[in-house]
């Protein structure tokens, strides 16, 4: 009888952590297709940026931190996309060379080529979580000293 339940307890217990492994997988998975999609969206020739593309995939307090709002007349961006860590793209080069790694605990590495002659990768690693809505989004830019967020204490 205690073989059995011994048995059991255990079958029992493989199976929850093969469930949380699976869901773990998953989630890493639409964390992954936020990002494609990210990039997919927002570094494409055709589209010009505007706040509401970034915002299905940037946090708000990450957003103000990029593009703070500025007076009339002047202009507060910076001289650069921390996003893609540069000014100059090639949109089908950028999406091509896509590659995304998962760093563990909700943090992501994009690399990718900015144009058909780089041959160094660019990467910037992210931060990204669950909105209250479930879906994930960009809250932190990790390898950018300029943009990152020091987590709230």
């Amino acid at each position: 009888m205690k073989t059995k339940f011994f048995i059991t307890t255990l079958l029992f217990l493989i199976g929850g952590l093969c469930l949380k492994a699976q869901t773990n997988d998953t989630d890493t998975q639409k964390a992954i297709a936020t990002l494609k999609e990210f990039y997919k969206v927002i570094y494409d020739d055709n589209l010009g940026r505007k706040e509401e593309q970034f915002l299905k995939y940037v946090s708000k307090e990450l957003f103000n931190k990029v593009f703070p709002p500025s007076p009339p007349g002047e202009d507060n961006s910076p001289g650069y996309d921390p996003f893609i860590q540069a000014q100059d793209y090639e949109a089908k080069t950028l999406n091509r060379s896509l590659k995304i790694t998962s760093l563990g605990n909700d943090r992501y590495r994009v690399c990718f080529l900015l144009s058909d002659w780089e041959k160094k990768k660019t990467c910037v690693d992210y931060q990204l979580k669950k909105n209250n809505k479930g879906k994930y989004m960009i809250t932190n830019i990790l390898s950018d000293k300029n943009f990152y967020i020091r987590p709230k204490k």
